[in-house]
Formats: structure tokens, C-alpha cells, sequence
């Protein structure tokens, strides 16, 4: 994506807002502590607290999640 961003002359702006979230906090500190081992793969399949409200989930109204 940033690669894209770049050859295309566009603003690009990542987020990760997870890593404030107090269950991410409490596996990182398992992770650091060695309590489970070494990681091989962290996969994190949530969405967030709620869904997104219906407008942007409609491409009628919106650019959908991810915009083009």
C-alpha cells in the first residue's frame, strides 16, 4: 500500500488502534513475559467494539472501508 501510495503521488495514513486496547496490552505483556513462547503468527480477526454505521457499509453513500 505504500509502495502504491508513492508510485501514485497520494496521502496514505495506516492506523492500528488495537495496540491501545486493554486485551492487546494483556498479550503483549504475556508475549514479553514468556509466558506463551514465541509467537509465530499473530492473526487478529476483530473489528472493533461495534459495526460501522450503515451509511459506510452502503457504496451508495460512501467509498465503502476502503477507498480506491
Amino acid at each position: 500500500m505504500i509502495a502504491a501510495a508513492e508510485r501514485n503521488a497520494v496521502i496514505l495514513q495506516l492506523g492500528f488502534m488495537r495496540r491501545f486496547d486493554p486485551d492487546f496490552q494483556a498479550a503483549k505483556a504475556r508475549i514479553e513475559a514468556g509466558e506463551i513462547g514465541q509467537p509465530m503468527l499473530i492473526k487478529s480477526l476483530t473489528h472493533g467494539p461495534g459495526l460501522p454505521p450503515a451509511w459506510a457499509r452502503d457504496l451508495q453513500t460512501s467509498n465503502g472501508m476502503l477507498a480506491k
